[in-house]
Parts: C-alpha cells; sequence; structure tokens
C-alpha cells in the first residue's frame, strides 16, 4: 500500500475518534484521489448514493488536510442535501477546489446536520487583482498591472449568460481604519499599453475617478464567463431546515454569492466559519457578492468567533421579505403582495402580523393571522395572499408594508466577530463584543424589511470604513419634518448601545426607545446626530461618553467623563457637536447618590445638548461647608476644578455657564487658570455666564486647574441651589450646574472639584 494512502487511513482513524456516532463512509473507499488535480467528483457522487440507503446517521469522512479538485457531477452542486436527517460532513481539514460551473453545498429541507473541518476555493478564481498604473476619466477607462499569465482571463466583455448580474471590478484604497473598496462598473476589459497591463472600461455610471490613485490604489477585475453569475446560486444554500450546525469552515473566493440563510427553523449556529481571502495568498478579494444572505428565518442564528472580509458587497444582510397591502376586503380581511417577487417568505396562521406606514415609518399595530388564502402559486415566484385578522389594524391602508415578526431573524447573535465589510440590518440582532470596520447600517426599507428592533450591541469596536467613508453607524428612522410626522409607535425601536467604542460618524434618528450607556466617540471631527427620537435614556447620565463618579480623598471629589465632541457643522474650521429635539429624553442619575467615603453624596451627569457639556455637582450636607471662604472680604466664593485631556485630544473651553436654578442668586465674579491675577482670561458678567476673552485650549496629554469666584448674593442658604430642571427632568436637591462649551472633537478625561 502507498505510504500516501497509510497516512490517509490513520488520518481517518484520528478523525473518527471525534466523529459523532453513525455508519462512516470514507471518501477513499468510492475512489477519491485528494491530489488536487484528479477530478474527484465522480468519487464524491458515488459517496452520497452509497449514503442515500443508510437509515442510520451517517459520517461522510474525507482525507485530512488534502485538495480535493471537483468538476464533473450530475448536479452543480457538490453536496446536494436534499431532505436528509443526521448527516454529518467531515472534510478532515482539506480544501476542496471547485470548478467554476459548480457549487459547493445545497442544503435543503433536512435536519440535524453538521458540516466542520474544511475550507472551499475555487480554480481557477473567479476574479484577478492587480495595480491600477495609469487612468483616463474622458475615455473611461483604468489601466493595470495584472499577472502576465492572467492577463487573457479578464479579456472581454460581460457575457449576460447562466444569470450574470451587475458585472463590476473592485477597486481598492487604504482608508483610515482599514482597506476600503469602490464599484468599477465594468464594460469592457482590453489588452494594455504593454506587456501584463489591461485596460478596464467603465460606463457613465461611475464618476469617482478622483478616488483612483495611480501606483497606490488595486482593483480586483472580473473574470468574463465566471465572475458574477447566478448559476444554481451561491457556494452555501441552506434553505428549509431545522438545527444546523456549521464549525471550522474556510470560504475564500465564489462567483456569486458566499452563503445565503433562508426560511430555517431551530438552532443554526456557525462557528469559526470564515469568508475571508485565503490567508498568506496576497489576494484583495473574497466573494463577489454578499458573505451571509440571510432572510427569513424563524430559527435562532449565531455566529461565533468568525471572519468576514473583501466580499464585493454586504458581509451581512439580514433582513426578510416583506409584503405590501394590495386590497382591503373588510377591516379584518386583505390581499398582500410580495415587493420583491422571488424567495418568498411563508406566512403562518396563528402568528402576529406587523404593519407599517412606509411614508412616516410610523408602527400601525398588530393581529394574528387566523386564516390564509393562496390565491396564487407559480413556484418560485411569490404567491399573492389573502389573509384574516383576528382584529383590525388602526389605520391601515393599501399600499403599507406588512410582515410576520417571527419570520424576520428574530433571535440573530454575532459573539467576537470581526467584520470588515458592510453590514445591512433590517432584523433584531445581538452584536457582542464584535470588531466592525465598516458601515453599521440599521435602517428599513419596502422591498426586504422589515425594520430593526430589540438590537443589542455591547463591548464592540465600531469603526468606519467600507460602506461609507464618513459613518460607522447609522440607525435611519424618519426623520421629523413637521409636527404631524415621525409619531411613536416607531418602526425602528427598542435600541440599546453599551460599553461601545465608536470611531466615525453616528447617526441615531426618529428611534423609539434607546439606551445608550459607556459609548466612547473617540474620533475627532466625526459628525454625530441624535435627534427626532423617543425615550431616550442616557443611563447614569451617558450619552456620548463614559462617566464615573469617585471621591479621590483629602477633600478632592473627581468626576471622570471621557467624551468626544464631533461635529456636524463648522464654523472657522472648529465643528460644534449637536443633539437634536428628542422626546421624553430620561436622565437616570442611579449609582451617583450615596457615593462612599464621601462628604459630598453627588449626583453626576454628563450630556450633550447642542455644543453644551453639562455636570451637575449635588451635596445634601453641608453645602456651604463645602466651600472655600477664605477670602472673607467680600461675598466671592471659589470653586476650583482641574480638566485633562486624553492623549490625541485637545479640550476648548470658550464659555461657563453657573445656573442655580430657581431660588439661587449668585452670579460669576470672575473664572482664571490657577496661579494667574484674578481676572486674567475671563469678562466678567452678571446672570451666571463667563464668556472668555480668548478660548482655553487644554492641550493633548496636559490638564488645566481653573477656579471660578462666585458672587454668593444670598448664597447661605442650606438649600439655595434647589429644584434645578434640565430638560423637564426636575432634581429636587441642593445643585450647582455646570455647562463647558467645548469644540474641535474634544476627549474631556478628567474633572476635578474641590469644594
Amino acid at each position: 500500500m502507498p505510504n500516501i494512502f497509510k497516512s490517509l487511513i490513520l488520518a481517518y482513524a484520528l478523525s473518527a475518534c471525534c466523529a459523532a456516532s453513525g455508519q462512516t463512509l470514507l471518501a477513499v473507499d468510492y475512489g477519491v484521489v485528494a491530489d488536487g488535480v484528479t477530478d474527484d467528483g465522480p468519487a464524491i457522487t458515488a459517496m452520497l448514493d452509497a449514503a442515500k440507503v443508510i437509515t442510520e446517521p451517517v459520517i461522510l469522512l474525507f482525507p485530512s488536510n488534502q485538495n480535493i479538485y471537483v468538476k464533473n457531477l450530475p448536479e452543480r452542486y457538490v453536496f446536494p442535501f436534499y431532505g436528509v436527517t443526521n448527516y454529518s460532513l467531515d472534510g478532515g481539514g482539506s480544501t476542496f477546489l471547485l470548478d467554476s460551473y459548480v457549487r459547493f453545498l445545497d442544503l435543503t429541507n433536512s435536519h440535524d446536520v453538521n458540516i466542520y473541518r474544511l475550507k472551499v476555493d475555487f480554480l481557477p478564481l473567479p476574479f484577478v487583482d492587480g495595480l491600477v498604473v495609469n487612468k483616463s476619466p474622458a475615455e473611461g477607462w483604468i489601466e493595470v498591472d495584472v499577472p502576465t499569465g492572467d492577463v487573457d482571463r479578464v479579456l472581454g466583455t460581460p457575457t449576460f449568460e447562466d444569470g450574470e448580474q451587475a458585472f463590476f471590478s473592485m477597486l481598492w484604497n487604504e482608508g483610515t481604519y482599514g482597506r476600503v473598496s469602490i464599484h468599477y462598473w465594468t464594460t469592457n476589459t482590453v489588452l494594455g499599453s504593454g506587456p501584463g497591463k489591461v485596460k478596464v472600461y467603465t460606463n457613465s455610471d461611475f464618476n469617482d475617478f478622483d478616488s483612483i490613485n495611480t501606483g497606490v490604489t488595486q482593483i480586483s477585475i472580473p473574470v468574463p464567463g465566471i465572475a458574477h453569475r447566478y448559476g444554481p446560486g451561491p457556494c452555501f444554500a441552506i434553505e428549509n431546515n431545522k438545527n444546523v450546525m456549521m464549525e471550522d469552515v474556510e470560504l475564500w473566493s465564489a462567483p456569486w454569492f458566499g452563503f445565503t440563510i433562508l426560511c430555517n427553523e431551530g438552532n443554526l449556529t456557525f462557528k469559526r466559519v470564515n469568508v475571508r481571502p485565503k490567508p498568506a495568498s496576497g489576494r484583495l478579494l473574497s466573494v463577489w457578492r454578499d458573505g451571509f444572505h440571510v432572510k427569513g428565518n424563524r430559527s435562532s442564528l449565531l455566529w461565533e468567533d468568525c471572519v468576514f472580509t473583501a466580499m464585493g458587497d454586504d458581509a451581512f444582510n439580514i433582513s426578510t421579505h416583506s409584503r405590501r397591502v394590495k386590497t382591503i376586503l373588510s377591516p379584518t380581511n386583505i390581499i398582500i403582495e410580495a415587493k420583491y417577487p422571488l424567495n418568498p417568505i411563508p406566512w403562518t396562521i396563528n402568528d402576529i402580523a406587523s404593519a407599517v406606514d412606509p411614508d412616516t415609518l410610523c408602527l400601525l399595530g398588530s393581529s394574528v393571522v387566523t386564516r390564509i388564502e393562496y390565491l396564487t402559486y407559480f413556484p418560485p415566484q411569490a404567491p399573492l395572499l389573502e389573509i384574516e385578522l383576528d382584529h383590525p389594524i388602526p389605520n391601515l391602508k393599501v399600499g403599507d408594508t406588512i410582515w410576520q415578526p417571527i419570520s424576520t431573524n428574530p433571535d440573530t447573535i454575532l459573539r467576537r466577530c470581526n467584520i470588515e465589510m458592510s453590514c445591512r440590518m433590517q432584523s433584531p440582532v445581538t452584536l457582542d463584543n464584535c470588531d466592525i470596520t465598516a458601515l453599521l447600517w440599521f435602517y428599513g426599507e419596502e422591498v426586504e424589511g422589515a425594520f430593526p428592533s430589540n438590537v443589542k450591541i455591547n463591548n464592540c469596536r465600531l469603526r468606519r470604513g467600507r460602506g461609507n467613508a464618513i459613518y460607522g453607524v447609522v440607525f435611519a428612522g424618519m426623520p421629523k419634518t413637521s409636527s404631524a410626522d415621525n409619531v411613536p409607535p416607531r418602526a425602528i425601536h427598542d435600541i440599546s448601545l453599551i460599553l461601545n467604542d465608536i470611531y466615525g460618524g453616528f447617526i441615531m434618528q426618529g428611534v423609539e426607545n434607546i439606551l445608550m450607556k459607556g459609548n466612547r466617540f473617540l474620533e475627532i471631527g466625526a459628525p454625530t446626530t441624535i435627534s427626532d427620537n423617543y425615550n431616550l435614556n442616557y443611563e447614569n447620565g451617558d450619552i456620548i461618553g463614559k462617566y464615573t463618579f469617585n471621591d479621590t480623598g483629602a477633600g478632592t471629589f473627581e468626576q471622570r467623563y471621557e467624551i468626544a465632541m464631533a461635529p456636524t457643522s463648522v464654523e472657522n474650521g472648529v465643528g460644534l457637536s449637536t443633539l437634536g429635539t428628542n422626546t421624553t429624553t430620561q436622565l437616570d442619575f442611579a449609582g451617583f447618590n450615596n457615593v462612599p467615603g464621601t462628604a459630598y453624596d453627588g449626583y453626576g451627569f454628563g450630556g450633550n445638548y447642542g455644543d453644551q457639556v453639562m455636570f451637575f455637582y449635588r451635596a445634601e450636607s453641608g453645602y456651604e461647608s463645602a466651600w472655600d471662604k477664605s477670602d472673607t472680604s467680600s461675598a466671592v466664593q471659589p470653586l476650583h476644578f482641574t480638566v485633562s485631556a486624553d492623549a490625541g485630544f485637545m479640550v476648548r473651553i470658550e464659555s461657563i455657564t453657573v445656573d442655580p436654578g430657581q431660588n439661587g442668586t449668585p452670579t460669576i465674579y470672575a473664572f482664571q487658570e490657577a496661579g494667574t491675577a484674578r481676572g486674567d482670561d475671563f469678562v466678567s458678567s452678571t446672570g451666571g455666564v463667563v464668556n472668555l476673552n480668548a478660548p482655553v485650549n487644554i492641550e493633548t496629554g496636559t490638564s488645566k486647574t481653573f477656579t471660578i469666584y462666585l458672587n454668593s448674593g444670598n448664597f447661605n442658604s442650606t438649600h439655595q441651589f434647589d429644584n434645578i430642571a434640565v430638560n423637564g427632568y426636575v432634581i429636587p436637591e441642593p445643585c450647582l450646574f455646570i455647562i463647558f462649551y467645548l469644540l474641535s472633537g474634544n476627549l474631556i478625561q478628567r474633572i476635578k472639584f474641590r469644594m
């Protein structure tokens, strides 16, 4: 027996020790050679034919860490698993090299299937990578250096065969936080000016030649006749199954979509399933379209410890296919039609239907479906349905969007995943401890839908990148344009962001029920818009920042509030941060009462209103004893504080307000930097506002200590500073309210008050 087969048998034995119970079929017994050259398609077909007659669980076991080339098959999928039960496919760590005509797995109407320990790549690849060396915007072409042996592969035009779809190349540039890409619509590729050069022509839809830097910008060029072809479908098609487990799977290239996950039930789990270029290959692209296209599932979905990068489209599209109200026969009897004609999402009796007005994104209500009648049925087209509701949905009209929430992937978790391509989210989802360098876009639209709700984003690093050059996170509800618009309940609702680091622009608009806690917005100059929302909860005083309140001893009370201000407008080169008009804003001060070891027992809050950052200080006992009355010759009382700027950030103070609330009358007498003569760096005024002669800058990595002198007036009353109202929230205790006007993408690391 040749040594190679001895090694294979040993590998089988080791693998079988870890395999599930059942009958094991060894691929080598059916003629699999696994040399990366021989076509193993017929041998795999024989193996699957043998598995069909087995009634007990089946384990399909392949050689360990080999290359398995597949070209000829009776169908276009290597593993057509239709209606199978208790199947396990163990690739042994081998790489399946697929001819461009075939795809890997079609798993349909099956249950309890395990796929693990395998890699998938295409031979030949559906793309060629190169470097842009010349461009002519006027003539609509770029010239590209490619490997000499690949020149002939990319020549030609789109073929419009085998379901070929939008034909584009991908341009790649290095961005602030990682590689970013642009679609370059490709009409023809011809020979260039010399060996190893090709000219790639585009159409009038491409108008971004300024982003192409010759000698720097790279490109992935589609191979005509291979790339962008629907063919039989995605590389992995997983549809109408129950309970699927996939572990240690790599997908390194594909002509079209990587995975489609449609209409499944039970539990679908993906652990260490990566869609990325082959490691150490130097490739720019992985799959030509979406990594994971996830629609209409009722199952619990989990991705854990996965990597998704370098797709030609989104890393994730998690959504469903909504329907449109076509006819209202009665308040409880309606006809609904699919907005997208294919891949229909099944409707079921006794499940809830929800509806939204697509013009205002107002959630109209829900009702239970009690009857379904198919008025048309022409698969694969989506049928026209007549449904009966157990009670009317208020204000429902023709044209409104309707769906069943049970079919919107309602239990979806991404945990410890690294994602470097854009994510389109129209479903409930939990992101836990993920690194995302791309646009994270939560929205709803009429064709797919439904609308994201019950979204939880915890302990993630969120950076702008692929998908949008400015914004990293967008919750795109409807902006309010009049008093009649944007009324609750909202289609996008129940959103929680806790302890995330955000680098890039941020939008939260037209959303209902928001909790933001401990988030850090860390990119200087990144625009932030939080507006037109309902029930916006800044728990523990947090809206954009990480806030703690500590006693440092020796009469020093330290407020630590990390916040990066972000501009929405620019005035004289300095950006202003904004927090727009929101309704029913809650300021939750829990956790700042009864601070151990202090005499001050203080509340704390840091928030962002317009271009303001506010800090509260409250003392329940002995308020006046906390003040330094060393200047006994007058009624002027000093308040000392220190501001520190973190590395990479600058604090800029232009004015300060001390607001005594309803009952106090003290005004600011002076504001000065410690150690300077009274009267420096300020302009005295009444009404509690100091406008500085010149802005005070605290440079990166430094700190400054300041003193505010208050003309106390009748300040000696213990309850002088009670009943301060902020945005409708009344603080029924003595309180000093200080507002810092900050500009220029700042980070306040530490504020110290010494009373």
